[in-house]
């Protein structure tokens, strides 16, 4: 794979005179290119190898006949290229596959779960070593694919292949008082109520049968009746203490989870920043607009939510609360996040959002503080939850 990301570069040099240079001096913005036909057909040519990992039992089965149709239609996306396919067996299996794999490209079929466990393997590997990656969606939740503008229909997801475009994209790191090993993460983490929602749909999701939004929607309602309990967190945002009893406190590097909950309508997973979107106490009637406002992405306005952008992210809770980290539970009372910028390089179709989306930018221009979005028009009457005193009249990223 290292040739891969050699050739790559080579070429995106050659198209652009000026650029963002990461750490390692590869191009870290690769979607500000206007010639993404050629960043394709030079992949194409240098993918020889092939690595399929499926889990049979993604969206209730859904991998398994996903598995056929893989069998079909890859060797006409890839004529040239030699295709094996791999059952995942546990997610310790996923991860220790991603981890040794040696193929150009690994094709993940399950939901935002299964790909969340091949990152954590992908992610202990060198950066020029890591093979380029791409998710055909067969999962409950699919926010990341949701994110990538891959279709959740297998068959139009597999025929997308055949005029995709490799970007680089971001990657939260998380680390825990509760573990010795940190967890990387593509979408969501969140603390609280709203972490309640997708931990519930495991259980959910076997007693109901039902997936996508419909299963958010109703673990949601359920967790604001059963788990809309404040926490007190003493947060700190890039170099800005704050503390205060929470609901919500979402950090997000996509801008959705649940299923399309567009808890962080700004966020871009190639802008090199964390999305971080907190709610203070409400009651249950409350909640439940919030909920509804939070789906549509038109909740920034509300006076008990505060939003922010930044590169680190520390929070401490006064006990153990639900998290989730891209649906997966997570443990701890003391964790760190913080953002490695195109960590990951993800094959997405031609039309993909987010190859339009911000390049990597500076979480504050003129200061130190995290930015914060605030609308101007909100009543000062009802301060949000978690504000810097000095960040109101400052540009967010």
């Amino acid at each position: 794979m290292s040739e891969l990301n050699k050739q790559l570069n080579e070429q995106l040099n050659r198209l652009r005179e000026q650029s963002e240079l990461n750490e390692l001096g590869e191009l870290s913005a690769p979607n500000e290119l206007s010639t993404p036909s050629e960043l394709r057909e030079h992949a194409a040519n240098v993918i020889k190898t092939i690595a399929v990992l499926v889990n049979p039992v993604a969206g209730s089965g859904l991998g398994a006949k996903t598995l056929v149709q893989a069998q079909e239609q890859l060797p006409e996306v890839f004529p040239a290229a030699q295709i094996d396919i791999v059952k995942s067996q546990s997610k310790e299996h996923v991860s220790e596959f991603a981890t040794t794999t040696q193929a150009d490209l690994l094709i993940v079929i399950g939901g935002d779960g299964t790909l969340h466990d091949a990152a954590q393997g992908l992610l202990t590997r060198p950066q020029k070593e890591r093979p380029l990656v791409t998710l055909i969606a067969v999962g409950s939740g699919n926010d990341y694919a949701r994110t990538l503008g891959i279709s959740q229909n297998p068959q139009e997801a597999f025929a997308a292949l055949a005029h995709a475009v490799p970007i680089r994209v971001d990657v939260g790191c998380c680390t825990s008082n509760a573990s010795d090993t940190p967890t990387y993460y593509l979408e969501t983490l969140s603390f609280g109520v709203d972490a309640a929602v997708g931990l519930n749909t495991h259980e959910l999701r076997k007693t109901t049968r039902t997936k996508g939004l419909r299963l958010y929607a109703r673990a949601a309602i359920s967790a604001i009746f059963t788990e809309l309990k404040p926490y007190h967190a003493v947060c700190k945002i890039d170099d800005e203490t704050l503390e205060d009893d929470l609901l919500i406190c979402a950090v997000q590097n996509g801008p959705t989870y649940g299923s399309g909950f567009k808890v962080a309508p700004q966020a871009s997973i190639t802008d090199g920043l964390l999305n971080i979107c907190v709610a203070q106490r409400i009651g249950t009637l409350r909640a439940l607009y919030y909920l509804t406002r939070i789906k549509a992405g038109t909740h920034e306005t509300l006076p008990a939510v505060s939003t922010y952008v930044a590169r680190r992210f520390d929070i401490k809770l006064d006990r153990e609360v639900p998290i989730q980290c891209d649906g997966e539970r997570l443990l701890g009372t003391q964790l760190s996040v913080e953002l490695l910028p195109a960590a990951l390089e993800v094959l997405v179709p031609k039309d993909s959002p987010v190859l339009t989306a911000p390049a990597q930018k500076s979480a504050n221009p003129t200061s130190e503080q995290p930015a914060v979005i605030r609308p101007a028009a909100e009543p000062a009457a009802e301060p949000a939850a978690i504000r810097p005193s000095a960040a109101k009249d400052k540009p967010h990223a």
